[in-house]
């Protein structure tokens, strides 16, 4: 870190520059270098990451008439992410989005787009642990009509905040069923290379879970539902 002395020629200085970001603090101006933050991703983030790009060249090898299957479906509707956001988005953007899904839910990717279905989230549900497993747990039992769930977790974090959007990793693809809870224990300890028992024995610290349905034979999700559990 280095603090800055203003003179003649220079009176301010903020922004980034080089890999150094100038700011303000109790000391006066400073300028520090940008923190690295390793990414350790999942083995399912690394395969989506490796197919966005097949599909990126995919796109390319696209007839006139599927591209342009692509492009009314954005022009005829919006596009809702997991968080819950809706704005519009180009054909391309709906290319990728919707095969994104269809592939990593097992599925072949499709050069067209089915018929636009809005799916609806999951119902709300309580996030529990005990002294060695975590589950998902709905006041009323939970069914999955056509649909499959996509599964997410964070890692233990000291931040007690449902809303957090960092940290997230995919754990499981939840076939259809009927379930009033789900035991997540192996697949988070899987994930994380952590154990739960251990974390819960020693650890202060919060988890969040999200889930996101996804409409089978077709790539449109819903929004996520979210709880967090506190160890």
């Amino acid at each position: 870190m280095a603090r800055i002395t203003y003179g003649s020629i220079i009176t301010d200085i903020k922004g980034s520059l080089g890999g150094t970001t100038y700011q303000s603090n109790l000391s006066g101006k400073i300028g520090r270098s940008k923190p690295y933050t390793p990414v350790n991703p999942s083995s399912f983030q690394t395969a989506r990451q490796t197919m966005l790009a097949y599909l990126v060249s995919q796109w390319s090898l696209l007839s006139a008439t599927n591209k342009g299957l692509w492009n009314s479906l954005a022009a005829a509707h919006q596009h809702t992410d997991a968080w819950g956001v809706t704005k519009s988005i180009s054909g391309y953007q709906w290319f990728l989005s919707y095969n994104l899904n269809c592939v990593n839910s097992n599925q072949a990717m499709q050069l067209f787009p089915q018929g636009f279905v809005s799916v609806a989230p999951c119902s709300q549900f309580t996030a529990n642990i005990y002294s060695n497993y975590l589950t998902i747990n709905w006041a009323n039992p939970e069914s999955f009509p056509g649909s499959y769930a996509f599964i997410y977790a964070t890692p233990p974090l000291r931040q007690n905040n449902v809303n957090i959007k960092k940290s997230l990793f995919f754990i499981k693809l939840w076939d259809t069923s009927t379930v009033t809870y789900i035991d997540i224990t192996t697949w988070y300890e899987a994930t994380f290379g952590v154990s739960l028992a251990a974390l819960v024995a020693s650890s202060n610290c919060s988890i969040v879970i999200r889930l996101k349905n996804m409409s089978e034979d077709t790539g449109y999700v819903s929004a996520f539902t979210s709880a967090v559990v506190q160890l």
